[in-house]
C-alpha cells in the first residue's frame, strides 16, 4: 500500500462520510486490476467531489473535518496522476469499450501506436482480437515504470508501424503528447497509406490534456453512430473529458 493510499484511507476512515467511502473502493478495486494487470471491466465512476457538494459539507462539519475533506477530494482529484507515476498509464483500459468498438467497427486485429505499457492493446487481446502494441520506448529510458508492461509492445515508432502493419482493422494512439509533432506525423503516415486504410482512433482531450494545438485545428475528424456509441461507454473519472476521436 503506498503513501497516497495509505494517506487517502485513514483520512476516509476518520470522516465516516459514505460519499468518499464508495470512492476508496472504486479506487482499491481499479488498484487491484492494475496490479493484476488486467483490464477494468468497465470505466470507472467519477472521481472527486463536485463544489456544491463541497458547500454542502462545509455547512456540516466541523472545521477540522472539512480540512480532512478537502485533502480527500485533492488526492481523488490527482489518481490520474498518481497511476501515471506508479504504473506507467495515464488512461484507464477497460473490457465494456474495447468490446463496443470490436462491435461496431468489426475489428479482428488492432494496431496501438504509442503504446506505452500498452494497457488498451491488452484489453483487446483480452476479447480475442490480435493485438499489436507498438512504442519507440524512448520514454522508458527514464521512467521507473518504463517495464511494467500490460501487454508486449514491439520497439517501433508510430510511423514505421504504421507502415509495416496498415492492414489492420484499426490503428489507435491514446494520449498522445500536447506537445511535438509526433501526431500530426501519424496523420501524415495514414494519409500516405495507398488502398483500403484501417480506421484511425485517438483517445484524448480535445484542446486539453493530450495532442497539439496544431492537431486540433488542423486534424479532420469523422463523426457517426458508431463512434458516439462507443463514446458512451466512456465516463470520465476525473476532469480530463477523454474521448475517442477517429481521423477521416
Amino acid at each position: 500500500m503506498t503513501s497516497y493510499l495509505n494517506k487517502m484511507i485513514s483520512l476516509v476512515e476518520e470522516l465516516h462520510l459514505p460519499l468518499v467511502d464508495e470512492q476508496v473502493i472504486e479506487i482499491k478495486f481499479i488498484i487491484k486490476c492494475l496490479d493484476a494487470k488486467i483490464p477494468l471491466p468497465s470505466a470507472p465512476n467519477m472521481l472527486g467531489i463536485e463544489p456544491d457538494v463541497m458547500d454542502f459539507y462545509k455547512e456540516k462539519l466541523s472545521a477540522i473535518d472539512y480540512q480532512k475533506l478537502e485533502l480527500v477530494n485533492q488526492l481523488l482529484n490527482n489518481f490520474r496522476s498518481y497511476i501515471s507515476r506508479k504504473y506507467g498509464v495515464w488512461s484507464l483500459a477497460n473490457l465494456n469499450t474495447a468490446k463496443e468498438i470490436v462491435d461496431k467497427y468489426n475489428v479482428h486485429s488492432i494496431l496501438e501506436i504509442m503504446a506505452g505499457n500498452a494497457y488498451w492493446s491488452a484489453a483487446f487481446s483480452k476479447l480475442g482480437v490480435k493485438a499489436i502494441a507498438t512504442d519507440n520506448l524512448e520514454w522508458a529510458k527514464g521512467s521507473c515504470t518504463g517495464d511494467l508492461l500490460f501487454f508486449p509492445v514491439k520497439k517501433l515508432s508510430a510511423v514505421d508501424a504504421i507502415h509495416k502493419y496498415r492492414d489492420v482493422d484499426i490503428i489507435i494512439c491514446c494520449w498522445a503528447p500536447n506537445f511535438g509533432s509526433a501526431d500530426m506525423d501519424i496523420i501524415e503516415a495514414y494519409n500516405a497509406i495507398q488502398g483500403k486504410k484501417p480506421k484511425l482512433l485517438f483517445l484524448g482531450e480535445k484542446n486539453g490534456a493530450t495532442n497539439t494545438a496544431r492537431f486540433w485545428k488542423s486534424a479532420k475528424f469523422k463523426k457517426s453512430c458508431e463512434l458516439n456509441s462507443i463514446n458512451h461507454t466512456i465516463s470520465s473519472f476525473d476532469f480530463i473529458d477523454e474521448r475517442f476521436f477517429e481521423i477521416k
